[in-house]
């Protein structure tokens, strides 16, 4: 079962002293999509920096 991301993040809004010092990242995985919403086959874009750091 998926737990429900909604009361996680309202758990953890009200809990905010459970995330300090854990020095850990938060990392999010996305694809790029064109305006049609196909996914891009373009190289990434220069603007946004490495690809491969951000």
């Amino acid at each position: 079962m998926i737990p429900d991301v909604s009361q996680a993040l309202a758990w953890l809004e009200n809990h905010p002293q459970a995330l300090k010092g854990i020095q850990r990242g938060l990392e999010r995985e996305t694809l790029r999509v064109n305006a049609d919403g196909s996914l891009a086959t373009t190289g990434h874009p220069k603007a946004l920096g490495s690809a491969l750091t951000h």
